[in-house]
């Protein structure tokens, strides 16, 4: 036995058709581990469906009427994977154990009868191997996210100190350019003054394309640098969420996509910093406005801004809003302009907007994904009510220790056996 591990945090269930021989399995191993029951393969799959107690272990019988063991023992193997599958058989069913081992199903079989220690010990040890293989994943799950929302967000403060340097430097360079087209355009008059009598509209052309040029790269640059630079997690405004798709859907929505804005009336208002909010909506509107003419979507396809649910983000409440359009497909060529978001500029584009929509919304302590449903694809995201009650997976030294301590266990457990 393991300390520290919670051996009734996770039922055994137990699969017999003979009602004397699953009350026999109650009464040996009820005071050890939360025990469930079944007579049959149906009754057991009405189990795993029902979303009641979580199963950790199945132990099941090979002989049962309409159905055999290894059947249940496949299927959950399919759709549970991590659920430890334990057989139970008799010397003659030989055969059926040693195709459920060729084929993976399960994890030990245990011949009838019974020695009740030695089953005791193999329950034991399947609890200890799905429990320790389950907060192995979770650990793993949750330092990986916790590191890549760090790195993401270490990599976007850079970028905007790279873009405060990039908006100096291109603007020095331009002042240089625009100075020696000024520059060829007077020795020019100085020296054939005809000549540049017959080009000065295309001299003032040139220029005009210079400053042009310049205004826009700056433009682009200081955008992002004003985005993305961290302004602190100070957050002095109230706002419903209607008020802030609203704002920040119509601005983009005028170039002619109907905009459908669906909030329920009884989601709270959150805590925020609403010019970056309304902003954010704004930034992924308008870029599934273009992405939906990229792909084929109708010009009238309507941009659905949808906010019904309730969820948790980070241990705090949330709100799910999703920004979908119809006819919009993720398609190769779309996601390769969502993860080269300048790759495509436009003039009116203002900078990599998706790169800035990430930032503001983890800025906020919510997350940010890809959407797919029913025809229309766009993005979810989910906005804590309360930002100041995010509570982000810390990258903790114990944490990490306590990882590798438990490698040796985990390391034994898959060498010993594999479901």
């Amino acid at each position: 036995m393991i300390l520290g591990l919670d051996y009734k945090k996770f039922a055994v269930l137990f699969v017999d058709d003979e009602e004397q021989t699953r009350k026999y399995f109650r009464m040996a191993f009820d005071q050890d581990f939360q025990v469930l029951t079944a007579a049959s393969v149906e009754e057991a799959w009405s189990v795993f469906a029902s979303g009641g107690s979580p199963v950790g272990v199945l132990v099941t019988d090979q002989r049962m009427p309409q159905h055999p063991g290894t059947e249940l023992l496949a299927r959950v193997r399919r759709e549970h994977p991590d659920v430890i599958r334990v057989l139970t058989t008799a010397y003659a069913d030989l055969d059926a154990v040693i195709e459920a081992i060729n084929t993976g199903a399960i994890y030990r079989y245990v011949v009838k009868p019974w020695d009740i220690r030695d089953l005791r010990i193999t329950l034991m040890q399947a609890m200890e191997y799905f429990l320790l293989r389950r907060e192995r994943d979770l650990l793993l799950r949750e330092k990986v996210s916790s590191l890549q929302q760090l790195l993401v967000a270490d990599r976007i403060r850079s970028f905007a100190v790279l873009a405060e340097g990039l908006s100096t430097r291109v603007r020095d360079t331009m002042i240089a350019l625009r100075a020696y087209v000024d520059i060829s355009r007077e020795q020019l008059e100085t020296s054939l003054p005809e000549v540049a009598a017959r080009t000065k509209r295309s001299w003032s052309n040139v220029r005009g394309e210079v400053e042009d040029a310049h205004r826009h790269m700056l433009k682009i640059i200081r955008s992002v640098a004003q985005t993305t630079v961290d302004r602190g997690y100070d957050f002095t405004d109230c706002s419903g969420v209607r008020a802030l798709v609203e704002a920040g859907g119509s601005a983009p929505a005028r170039g002619g996509a109907p905009m459908v804005i669906e909030v329920a009336p009884d989601l709270p208002e959150i805590t925020c910093c609403r010019s970056m909010l309304q902003r954010m909506f704004s930034m992924l509107v308008g870029y599934i406005l273009r992405m939906g003419q990229a792909s084929g979507a109708h010009a009238d396809a309507p941009v659905r801004i949808v906010a019904r649910n309730r969820t948790v983000v980070w241990g705090a409440e949330g709100i799910i809003v999703d920004i979908l359009r119809d006819g919009l497909v993720w398609s190769s060529q779309v996601l390769t302009s969502l993860f080269m978001p300048a790759g495509a500029l436009g003039e009116d584009d203002e900078g990599p907007d998706l790169l800035a929509a990430f930032f503001i919304v983890y800025h906020h302590g919510g997350t940010i994904s890809l959407q797919s449903e029913g025809g229309a694809a766009g993005f979810r995201v989910t906005l804590p009510v309360s930002p100041e009650k995010v509570t982000r997976p810390a990258l903790d030294t114990e944490t990490v220790t306590e990882l590798f301590l438990r490698l040796p266990w985990w390391d034994t457990l898959e060498r010993g056996s594999g479901p």
